[in-house]
């Protein structure tokens, strides 16, 4: 007698999936809690096998949830491993009104500065809806001013000149 396992096989790779998933959550924690480790040393903290480590980091890094680092320590090199953070994320799309926000202004004229030392245009769009575009030569300090009115793009031109 043949028996229908389309079920079975179904919530099997199902149940899988979800401890694959529970595995990586898991492995982004301790990350998250212990920076600076390599596959081999999480290997020996988890007890979880190398080949699972490696196969979870590559789908963490891919996921832009860690970033892994090539670092020379003793003329060894090593591959650490690290959480990722907002700043290690490339922005180049800006809003000219969030670089007014005293509550935010200096994160984004951080992010800015940073895409640009980066070798990246940015882009900022004024309150009108047109976008000014800044090469890495055009310091972005030139184009915010403490207490600015700037609201258009003949306004900043007019300011510039």
């Amino acid at each position: 007698m043949v028996r229908d396992t389309t079920k079975a096989t179904q919530k099997f790779v199902y149940n899988k999936k979800i401890e694959r998933e529970h595995k990586k959550r898991e492995l982004f924690k301790f990350i998250r809690d212990n920076p600076g480790e390599t596959a081999y040393s999480i290997t020996k903290k988890t007890k979880l096998r190398l080949t699972s480590v490696q196969e979870l980091l590559k789908e963490l890094e891919e996921d832009l949830e860690i970033k892994i680092e090539t670092i020379t320590d003793n003329n060894r090199i090593k591959r650490i491993v690290r959480a990722m953070t907002l700043y290690d994320l490339t922005y180049d799309y800006f809003l000219f009104a969030n670089m007014q926000n005293p509550k935010i202004k200096d994160r984004v004229i951080k992010q800015a500065k940073m895409t640009q030392e980066k070798g990246i245009d940015i882009q900022i769009e004024m309150e009108d809806g047109q976008v000014v575009i800044l090469s890495p030569d055009q310091p972005i300090e030139k184009f915010i001013q403490q207490d600015s009115t700037i609201e258009t793009l003949e306004e900043l031109e007019l300011y510039m000149t």
